[in-house]
């Protein structure tokens, strides 16, 4: 039993929400990168070559932000998770060694 109020199962459900959030950014990513060599075959000009340019050099490095800043939200959850779990064994020894000071008395 935790002293804190801690409901895990949620935490662990938007931890996986959040995975399948990156997992799907990195799909999207993916596809997006073949999009300047598809759109290549068929358009021509000078608004193809500004097209590709811009997806790799603005839209795939946001897309990377996005991936790492879900990636870091993840990160933060399980330390704070990993945290709560580490206070909860200290106030759980803590309060034993109480118990134990009090029943030798």
């Amino acid at each position: 039993m935790s002293v804190f109020q801690f409901i895990r199962g949620q935490v662990e459900q938007s931890s996986s929400m959040i995975s399948q959030g990156q997992n799907i950014a990195q799909n999207v990513m993916q596809q997006i990168q073949s999009y300047p060599n598809i759109v290549g075959a068929a358009w021509i000009g000078g608004d193809a070559d500004s097209f590709a340019e811009k997806v790799v050099t603005k839209l795939l490095p946001a897309i990377a932000e996005l991936i790492a800043a879900i990636a870091g939200v993840n990160l933060n959850l399980t330390d704070a998770t990993n945290t709560v779990d580490e206070a909860d064994q200290k106030i759980q020894g803590m309060a034993g060694n109480l118990g134990d000071m009090f029943s030798s008395i």
